[in-house]
């Protein structure tokens, strides 16, 4: 907007949300975590992971949030957030995904679990919006068409070397948004320091 204005992301604590050492698995787990409000963007992918879940006996489509979406989504595995175990769930994630509708508030909206998912070594499949520009693609896969939802998922659900690589970079990418190097930053603006900021 002027000079003046900063654009600062929310932080992540990298160091609560680090990923756990995985053990080998026939089992792959695709989750999402979030609250009741967002329920209804599952409504378009919501065939295709009953597609995949057809022809992978093996995946798991985990949802973190409001047992009520049982009602909703009633094939998924719902599991109640709580502040004790959603952490210890959030690693259980082979690939996080998020999808997103099309409309004004999530043009604006940040993207923070996409933050989660690459703390935690999580490589994640979801659709495009703005805020995603602001992520490295090779952490992820951004998706214009279910057709690219289903291409994408099938991908990462059938080449385990393929999502630990996405999700080592993830964790790397990640760094910048972390606590560390956010509190100078902040502390810089409040005192109008000279700033570097990237």
């Amino acid at each position: 907007i002027n000079k003046k204005c900063y654009y600062l992301a929310d932080p992540i604590d990298t160091n609560y949300y680090s990923p756990k050492i995985r053990k080998n698995s026939k089992r792959v787990t695709i989750g999402w975590i979030g609250s009741f409000f967002n329920y209804s963007n599952f409504g378009k992918i919501s065939p295709i992971l009953k597609r995949l879940k057809k022809s992978y006996p093996f995946i798991e489509v985990l949802i973190i949030g409001d047992k009520s979406a049982k009602k909703i989504l009633p094939w998924f595995k719902i599991v109640q957030w709580e502040l004790n175990s959603h952490l210890q769930r959030l690693q259980d994630f082979d690939i996080g995904i998020l999808p997103i509708d099309n409309n004004d508030l999530t043009k604006g909206k940040f993207l923070f679990k996409l933050l989660q998912y690459q703390s935690l070594s999580i490589p994640f499949v979801c659709d495009f919006s703005p805020e995603v520009k602001k992520f490295n693609h090779d952490t992820g896969f951004i998706c214009n068409s279910l057709e690219d939802w289903d291409k994408y998922l099938r991908l990462l659900i059938t080449n385990p070397s393929l999502r630990k690589k996405m999700g080592k970079k993830g964790r790397i990418f990640v760094k910048k948004y972390d606590y560390s190097y956010y509190i100078p930053l902040f502390s810089k603006i409040i005192f109008n320091r000279n700033i570097e900021y990237k």
